[in-house]
């Protein structure tokens, strides 16, 4: 398996950076903190490549959408008032949301303007599958899109029956007929999910010995997703059908390893890769470093910052 040079995706990173125009795109992220005022929040400071960043609307966070990426045509806000009004008229579990037809019509309406969806940890989210297969038959489907952008996490399912993985990970599939599915786990995730597909059970005692790199492509190979991104401690790791590759990264405080913000962090960086149509090297490591160079200075990075990060982290290799 081909080990990046990550000086040299670095390099090529703070290129593209360089040279790409703003984004004429708002981000919708479900720990955004800013007070959601039924749209796009203001103009965000010179150096941000998105026009705008907001808080994603409650109703779709009980829908358990974790951001998205929408474009904005100058309807975006009434979009989203339209919506909201309409789920909060509708009222009760994310499920009826799917039986009522006006509201059906405005998901519609505004999930044809999105590009990225990201969406909440599977295993911590209760009625996950029932909703997204809610969503994706009724709302993505319509749409007859393909160009859409899925990411999953699992997270933790030690105590969870495997069928009900099993058939998350069917849901998963069925994205991936609408889109391109991007699929993460944590090592840890990942070790817990290949014992529960595989009948295995090990304690934290026992020994993990296997190579982890034949367990990785064994589980994306049974996984009907585009790509399978495995978070090491140094490093991440990606599968997909046209290339295979590491990439290593810096090991950061646990207070940024671990923050509440981290994940979406990360997927802001790597949507903003994905929607400037980078190659997914460069995706991922936008991900890394706009996660890392938050985490570090407590504040949504611009150009520059992104910029002045990635020089940081190649001075200290």
């Amino acid at each position: 398996m081909e080990n990046k040079d990550m000086i040299s995706v670095l390099d090529r990173l703070a290129g593209s950076l360089e040279q790409c125009g703003d984004m004429q795109q708002v981000y919708l992220d479900s720990m955004q903190e800013k007070e959601y005022t039924g749209g796009a929040t203001g103009n965000q400071p010179s150096g941000q490549f998105r026009i705008n960043e907001g808080k994603l609307p409650p109703f779709l966070q009980l829908m358990g959408i974790r951001s998205l990426t929408v474009h904005d045509t100058g309807e975006l806000s009434n979009l989203l008032a339209q919506a909201t009004a309409a789920a909060l008229q509708v009222g009760g579990p994310p499920r009826q949301y799917f039986r009522d037809r006006a509201l059906v019509s405005h998901l519609r309406a505004l999930f044809g303007h999105t590009t990225t969806i990201a969406f909440a940890d599977w295993a911590v989210f209760t009625g996950a599958s029932d909703s997204w297969d809610d969503l994706l038959t009724q709302v993505i489907k319509p749409l007859n899109r393909k160009d859409l952008e899925f990411v999953f996490y699992l997270g933790n399912i030690a105590a969870t029956p495997v069928f009900l993985v099993d058939e998350m990970l069917d849901i998963m599939g069925d994205y991936s007929r609408y889109g391109a599915t991007t699929f993460i786990l944590e090592q840890e995730e990942m070790m817990k999910l290949w014992q529960g597909i595989n009948g295995i059970h090990r304690t934290k005692s026992d020994s993990w010995p296997f190579d982890y790199e034949e367990k990785y492509r064994s589980l994306f190979n049974a996984l009907k997703v585009h790509r399978l991104l495995v978070y090491a401690n140094n490093g991440v790791s990606l599968y997909a059908k046209d290339q295979q590759f590491n990439l290593s990264r810096r090991v950061l405080p646990a207070n940024i390893e671990k923050g509440s913000h981290a994940r979406n962090d990360y997927i802001n960086g790597y949507s903003m890769g994905l929607s400037l149509h980078f190659d997914i090297a460069l995706c991922i490591a936008l991900g890394i470093v706009f996660y890392a160079a938050k985490g570090e200075y407590k504040a949504t990075p611009d150009r520059q910052v992104l910029l002045n990060y990635i020089n940081t982290w190649k001075s200290q290799n």
